[in-house]
């Protein structure tokens, strides 16, 4: 997030939470700050952005089938975020996998701001 202070990953909360497009019950996953190295980035902010960039796996084989939208919320020291996950660039067109016999796929929503969606079926 553009004006936030990711110095220290200790300050930093991140979630990544998935809402039932029809029911509109909320699985709330968190995502931690830890990296994978330490990364220099100048940002007009002037603001360290060391732990902005994080790795990590989440076990989503429970989640009941059904259609998702994607929110990241992050809270730093001086910021606080809360928005859908989108694909500006639409590098993604869709994605798939199976888990536990259910068939899991990322698609782009083109028709709702390129809006990375999770489908479970």
């Amino acid at each position: 997030n553009y004006d936030g202070t990711y110095n220290n990953e200790l300050n930093i909360k991140r979630e990544l939470i998935l809402e039932n497009n029809n029911t509109f019950k909320q699985y709330n996953y968190n995502l931690g700050s830890t990296n994978k190295g330490t990364y220099n980035v100048t940002s007009t902010d002037n603001k360290s952005k060391e732990f902005a960039w994080f790795n990590k796996e989440i076990d989503i084989s429970e989640l009941p089938k059904g259609e998702y939208t994607m929110y990241i919320y992050t809270k730093t020291i001086d910021s606080e975020d809360y928005g859908e996950l989108v694909n500006i660039f639409q590098s993604i067109n869709k994605a798939e996998t199976t888990i536990n016999n259910k068939k899991y796929s990322v698609i782009l929503n083109k028709q709702k701001n390129n809006r990375l969606e999770l489908i479970v079926e």
